[in-house]
């Protein structure tokens, strides 16, 4: 899995640092949230993980993670070296279908009660994310 190791942190970041526009995009408002801890476009009140890039929201690891996963939707092995690679590029996927993806996350958290946790241990939401995903690779080459 060396190859793509970086990359899954990328992703997460990626992620972390755009969920909010990205969700205004298909008019889910994720600064609206009480979990968000948003005061305004000027307050930073979190820093992203592995980036330390500062924010002006929070987002709950239990939102996070489901959608990060989904991307192993786009692994595959080379069958030779048993080195690991991308079926395509993950960020043109998440700028191509992160609102459908945030779309399904936020269903999800309003269904639970609003609730980062129970979103993060929905095995509904993680297939969802991650079949939504597979089936965009699959419809879709670069």
């Amino acid at each position: 899995m060396t190859p793509i190791i970086p990359d899954i942190f990328d992703i997460w970041e990626m992620v972390e640092t755009t969920f909010a526009d990205k969700g205004n995009t298909v008019n889910r408002t994720y600064r609206r949230k009480k979990m968000s801890k948003y005061v305004n476009e000027d307050t930073v009140v979190n820093y992203s993980i592995f980036g330390n890039q500062p924010m002006n929201y929070v987002l709950p690891k239990g939102i996070i993670f489901p959608i990060v996963a989904a991307f192993r939707a786009l692994v595959k092995v080379d069958k030779s070296t048993q080195l690991y690679s991308w079926e395509m590029s993950p960020e043109k996927i998440w700028n191509r279908l992160g609102g459908k993806l945030i779309n399904i996350i936020m269903t999800s958290s309003e269904d639970l009660s609003d609730s980062p946790d129970a979103v993060a241990k929905s095995p509904n939401t993680w297939d969802l994310l991650y079949k939504e995903v597979l089936l965009y690779s699959m419809l879709n080459t670069e």
